[in-house]
């Protein structure tokens, strides 16, 4: 999950009660982190505060998630008014609907909405972002084999080629002021933009740009 920052809009007064410093944190998530199913978490570590102190969210400093792990700053006032920074740690799980494969997908098939279902998982273990919507899958196919009952992360999409191995293409090249065209077969897969090897009648070599599904540019 890419990292990201939240500026405390609110001071929240934390007393020395583990309770109370849930609570507080759990209202403070709930606001903050919207768009999930559900939004769990566990304190990991927190300042020593004496008897007769207490800890305040800082407000002027960012909270930062990174993944699983929140780093919440917080000001440590002890009994004599004296203010410290520190850091509260939290470990958080993240609920959210995502598409989660219904069967084995070898590499490089093509994604369709019926080979999927949407599962509410922990989205904060993964690296990259999840894919939640079935209208994402158009014009992709599975760049790595998905396992049944494996999450679909977008790392794990590709472009679906508009020209494949073996394809019969029409190839244009210039040489001066003169565009010249033949025909020729494709040697590799490719998507717009893409350069390829393509084979000429002649059982020449050439590399060329992929325009569309039917034409690709030379360029050397």
């Amino acid at each position: 999950m890419k990292i990201f920052c939240l500026l405390f809009s609110l001071v929240f007064s934390l007393q020395s009660g583990g309770d109370t410093l849930k609570e507080e944190i759990a209202g403070y998530l709930n606001k903050r982190l919207t768009g999930y199913d559900k939004v769990e978490f566990e304190i990991a570590s927190r300042p020593f505060n004496p008897a007769g102190g207490s800890i305040r969210l800082d407000t002027l400093r960012e909270t930062k998630i990174t993944g699983s792990v929140a780093y919440l700053p917080v000001l440590v006032v002890n009994k004599d008014k004296k203010v410290s920074q520190s850091f509260v740690s939290l470990r958080l799980s993240l609920y959210k609907k995502v598409l989660v494969s219904k069967k084995l997908l070898p590499s490089g098939s093509e994604l369709k909405a019926a080979d999927f279902e949407l599962k509410s998982v922990d989205v904060a273990k993964f690296r990259s972002l999840p894919v939640c919507d079935t209208s994402l899958l158009s014009g992709f196919r599975a760049k790595f084999a998905l396992k049944e009952g494996e999450e679909l992360l977008k790392e794990k999409l590709q472009p679906v080629p508009v020209i494949k191995k073996g394809d019969s293409v029409t190839a244009f090249a210039v040489k001066g002021n003169v565009e010249i065209s033949m025909d020729a077969v494709a040697r590799q897969d490719g998507c717009p933009g893409e350069v390829i090897r393509i084979l000429t009648p002649e059982k020449k070599i050439f590399r060329a740009r992929v325009i569309d599904q039917f034409s690709v540019n030379i360029i050397e």
